[in-house]
């Protein structure tokens, strides 16, 4: 008699910049509503040419995606990293014309990943993101907000949600965009979309995470 085939979880890897993302993608990764497997990685900072050093000696057995989830301000602050920012972009877009696994969704969140968190309040207008952080979320510093180790269940209280913040990027000019095509467990990005204008401004393209996710 032979053994029954072990199906596989689709798996999906985010590389993440430092503790608040990655504790928020963890907690998803734990819900048993999320059929895709997720690893999360936390790259600790170390700027954009860390993120590519990281990603070109990773494997790519059982993935289907690869997401790099990156903070947009230093592109603008250091002139360097701008380079390093289009070093990245080009190589995640030579990978995706390739056809093969993993697709790389290049993620840029201008300035930091504390706007995505500003979002998700149906409160928050687009103003100063630390001051919303201390005032309306009530942490003390940004850094005790960064630290919070329960970070997803506490932007889904109250008048906080990833959908109030999915509404609100709908209607963004985003600096980066990723067209993709999904079919079962295959995922293609057909096209990627820069607006540099756009370095300086308040945008994100996290949305294309949920979008895979389906949560």
């Amino acid at each position: 008699m032979s053994k029954p085939q072990r199906q596989l979880k689709k798996k999906i890897v985010i590389y993440c910049e430092g503790d608040t993302e990655y504790n928020y993608f963890d907690a998803i990764r734990k819900m048993p509503n999320v059929e895709i497997s997720i690893q999360a990685i936390n790259m600790h900072g170390g700027g954009y040419r860390n993120f590519l050093t990281e990603i070109r000696k990773s494997g790519n057995y059982g993935k289907i995606a690869t997401f790099i989830i990156i903070d947009g301000d230093r592109a603008e602050q250091v002139p360097q990293e701008k380079e390093r920012l289009k070093e990245l972009m080009d190589y995640c877009k030579m990978q995706n014309e390739k056809k093969s696994y993993p697709s790389y969704f290049l993620v840029v969140n201008n300035p930091d990943f504390e706007y995505v968190a500003c979002l998700h309040d149906e409160h928050y207008k687009g103003g100063n993101i630390e001051q919303h952080i201390t005032k309306n979320f009530g942490f003390k510093d940004i850094e005790k907000f960064k630290g919070n180790e329960k970070i997803y269940d506490f932007l889904h209280k109250d008048s906080r949600h990833h959908k109030i913040m999915l509404e609100k990027i709908k209607r963004q000019k985003k600096l980066i965009e990723n067209e993709y095509e999904k079919k079962s467990v295959i995922i293609t990005v057909t096209e990627t979309k820069i607006d540099w204008d756009l370095i300086g401004q308040k945008s994100t393209n996290i949305n294309e995470i949920f979008e895979i996710l389906e949560v």
